[in-house]
């Protein structure tokens, strides 16, 4: 009876011990808590990147497809001192058709028709060896055409202004998904007011292989100023935007289609080669500032209207929301570049429309700027003969630099062109001793520049365009890139297979983005 009754006391004892030890255990980690918030982590040194050489193959994407009835051109140009190899994908019932494998040496240039089937297709473009850049530029069956540059990667977000859902324009959104698993997104607005979220907007189902085309005066009609985000929820796509115009009866306007690409981030500055004001053109900016806070940018402009500051002043742009800027009377030259600079830190996006005379009919022009200068820029789509290319350059910066213009029978007068600080230069492809339906222009400067492309035909009024350029950092890739530190418990032989080393084109099959290639 002793023992069990000492046994007793000890079971007692124990449970007695035991809010001690909790408090004990507590107090410990109320102390190494405070030691954690009081006693700084030793500042560890962020690992130096590792720089790397420019890409040696990638991707283009062109979302945009023609429609029933129209017809699609794609351009592919050689712009690298190597030759180059590329196969086009084309993207059609969720399944994947690829062409036979091409070569292009430095300076050439492929155009491809698209029409019937092909036409209503989005495409991808691969390529290795030298780089090529790569313009889709389609006409609908309204003869209306529009070009663009094609996107050399997905993007988690993308960012479009520019838009008008008022009476007689129609506004879409193409949204490109080239990978094998279906993609989800969201469109987000923003207008003069603000941002606008629609619960309709949400989880729009973008199909593995396919392009979703979204009529936005579906969702905000009537809205003459009006910028959309895709945001992306599940998946990796690839967006653009599209606007045709077509002004009511017995109303005047300016008319046309046009390719609004889509920016993959904002920015905090912005230029384009080209706008216009006379007594029969104008041009404006639309601004769309997808951050939580007021955006202030300047304006500024070359060759400022009487021969004053090229500043013109500062604007604001409302969170989440977008700004139309007018550039009337900016400049004492009837074409004039841009440069737009956010001063407040709440980065932006920017595009330019123009309205511009063209036989008889007022034509709306326009196109995305560029969010960063380049020294190379490439610009495909026009020549000299059936149409009339006009290559553009506009030096944004305080020192003058010099520019080669280079292009298939460019005359001595193309090399060497001297640009100010603040002023631009035009070419006109006609100059060129090579006449052609289609001239690859690669534009190289000393200095940081922006470049665009204007084609017109004289005998198709809708049928001109304009656009800024592909620069050289969408097809050279990141220049430097994080240090990559083995892991010794991952096996480290990936070699491929021996088979695959010899095909130059064998390493895009094994990304997720590339289907095999299949019938019809």
């Amino acid at each position: 009876m002793s023992t069990a009754a000492g046994g007793g006391r000890r079971a007692r004892r124990r449970r007695r011990n035991v809010p001690g030890l909790l408090i004990a255990v507590a107090a410990l980690l109320a102390l190494a808590m405070v030691l954690d918030v009081v006693v700084p982590a030793p500042d560890v040194p962020a690992a130096a990147r590792v720089d790397q050489e420019p890409a040696a193959a990638g991707v283009w994407y062109c979302p945009a497809v023609a429609g029933e009835g129209g017809t699609g051109v794609l351009h592919v140009a050689a712009v690298g001192e190597e030759a180059s190899q590329f196969v086009v994908d084309r993207y059609r019932a969720a399944r994947v058709r690829a062409d036979e494998p091409q070569t292009l040496e430095p300076g050439g240039e492929q155009v491809l028709k698209l029409d019937g089937r092909d036409a209503t297709a989005p495409v991808a473009v691969r390529w290795t060896g030298g780089p090529v850049a790569v313009t889709w530029r389609k006409v609908g069956k309204d003869d209306r055409a529009a070009a663009a540059p094609c996107e050399p990667r997905p993007s988690p977000h993308w960012y479009i202004p520019g838009f008008s859902t008022t009476l007689g324009s129609t506004a879409h959104v193409h949204v490109f998904n080239p990978f094998r698993s279906d993609a989800v997104v969201r469109l987000l607005f923003a207008t003069p007011d603000g941002p606008v979220a629609l619960v309709i907007a949400d989880n729009l189902l973008v199909g593995a292989g396919g392009t979703t085309t979204v009529n936005l005066g579906r969702y905000r009609p009537e809205e003459p100023d009006l910028g959309v985000i895709v945001e992306v929820l599940a998946g990796r796509v690839v967006a653009q935007g599209e606007l045709n115009v077509t002004p009511p009866r017995r109303t005047s306007g300016s008319a046309g289609r046009v390719l609004l690409p889509a920016a993959p981030a904002p920015s905090m500055s912005w230029a384009f080669a080209t706008a216009t004001d006379d007594d029969d053109s104008d041009s404006w900016l639309s601004v769309l500032n997808p951050g939580d806070d007021v955006a202030a940018v300047e304006v500024r402009v070359s060759n400022p209207a009487g021969g004053g500051s090229s500043l013109l002043g500062e604007v604001s742009v409302p969170a989440g929301g977008l700004s139309r800027i007018e550039l009337a009377s900016a400049s004492e030259k009837p074409e004039f570049g841009v440069s737009l600079v956010v001063t407040n830190g709440q980065p932006v996006v920017a595009t330019r429309l123009t309205s511009r005379p063209h036989g008889g009919k007022q034509v709306l022009f326009g196109g995305a700027g560029a969010s960063e200068l380049s020294t190379t820029w490439a610009l495909l789509g026009s020549g000299s003969q059936g149409n009339t290319g006009l290559v553009s350059v506009f030096n944004p910066g305080p020192e003058a630099t010099s520019v080669d213009v280079v292009a298939p029978g460019a005359p001595r007068s193309w090399a060497g062109i001297e640009i100010g600080p603040n002023r631009r230069v035009s070419v006109d492809l006609t100059e060129s001793r090579q006449p052609a339906g289609s001239l690859p222009v690669v534009v190289r400067a000393q200095g940081p520049v922006v470049a665009d492309l204007r084609s017109s035909v004289a005998t198709a009024v809708f049928r001109g365009w304009q656009t800024t350029g592909a620069g050289a950092a969408q097809w050279i890739g990141a220049t430097s890139r994080p240090p990559v530190h083995r892991d010794p418990q991952l096996a480290t032989d990936v070699r491929p297979p021996p088979e695959e080393v010899d095909n130059p084109l064998s390493g895009f099959q094994g990304l997720e983005s590339i289907s095999e290639p299949t019938g019809g």
